[in-house]
């Protein structure tokens, strides 16, 4: 839930610190301005909304908690999820934290927290949610459903190299970004010559997660590196690993912020 812990891991916290003064650079560079004086939308002319979910994805037959941010949602009666009526109900409803530097516009100013259950023969995929309020419902948003047995959800403390969590091929890690200068550390046990893919979805899914990915080999060597692709803020990083052993992932938003607005999915998969 910190910084990286420079005493535990001396030279990947230098490689770190290096590759993150190249990503500010590049960020600085390519962020547009912002004045002070830009116009604010009118009240009236918002309609309710969800933004974003977290987490993005449910796997069937798992009743989960599911976090709604958007606009407009206090007076929410119902949750609509696919072709299941009966399949989300609303726990509680409350203001959101402001995540800065971000306009409700962006991640919302209000969030519901639903609980969902899907039947277990759910399709694998996605569907789409929709919230009922007495000013009309929302407009669709997307939340992904994950075969049985392959959603594994982010613990922490990971924040440094002796506690990155296990993850293997095959596997979709779900996690947040929880505050600002979050790290989240994942091992993964490679083969020689093995050809896998590790892939962020985040701002795909409408997260506001800017996700920079590094790959370490098990000396804390620094492999790989990648801030965006797919034409987005999402990272992917594809390697043909050249020894067996431990990898290290290290995960964080290349802006160091963070906060219930920040969820992503870590996959594993093979890039043959």
């Amino acid at each position: 839930m910190h910084r990286f812990d420079p005493t535990r891991s001396s030279s990947a916290a230098a490689v770190l610190i290096f590759a993150l003064g190249a990503a500010w650079l590049l960020l600085f560079l390519g962020l547009p301005s912002v004045r002070a004086d830009d116009p604010k939308p009118d009240p009236k002319s918002i309609h309710p909304n969800v933004k974003l979910t977290n987490p993005l994805g449910l796997m069937p037959g798992i009743k989960t908690k599911v976090l709604l941010r958007g606009q407009k949602l206090d007076q929410a009666t119902a949750i609509k999820i696919g072709p299941w009526p009966d399949a989300a109900k609303i726990l509680k409803k409350e203001a959101a934290p402001q995540i800065k530097p971000f306009e409700p516009d962006r991640v919302g100013d209000q969030q519901l927290e639903v609980e969902i259950t899907l039947p277990i023969d759910a399709f694998p995929g996605g569907t789409h949610l929709v919230v009922v309020t007495p000013e009309g419902e929302t407009p669709p948003r997307s939340i992904l459903i994950d075969p049985p047995g392959t959603l594994v959800s982010e613990r922490e403390p990971n924040n440094s190299f002796r506690e990155a969590q296990p993850l293997a091929l095959g596997q979709t890690m779900q996690g947040t970004i929880q505050q600002p200068q979050d790290i989240d550390l994942f091992r993964y046990e490679g083969r020689a010559g093995e050809q896998v893919a590790f892939e962020i979805v985040a701002a795909r899914q409408g997260s506001a997660l800017d996700s920079l990915l590094m790959l370490f080999d098990h000396q804390q060597h620094l492999l790989a590196v990648n801030d965006d692709t797919h034409g987005s803020r999402d990272s992917l990083i594809e390697i043909t690993l050249p020894a067996d052993g431990p990898y290290f992932l290290s995960l964080q938003d290349a802006q160091d912020l963070g906060g219930n607005s920040h969820p992503y999915r870590l996959q594993v998969r093979s890039s043959r």
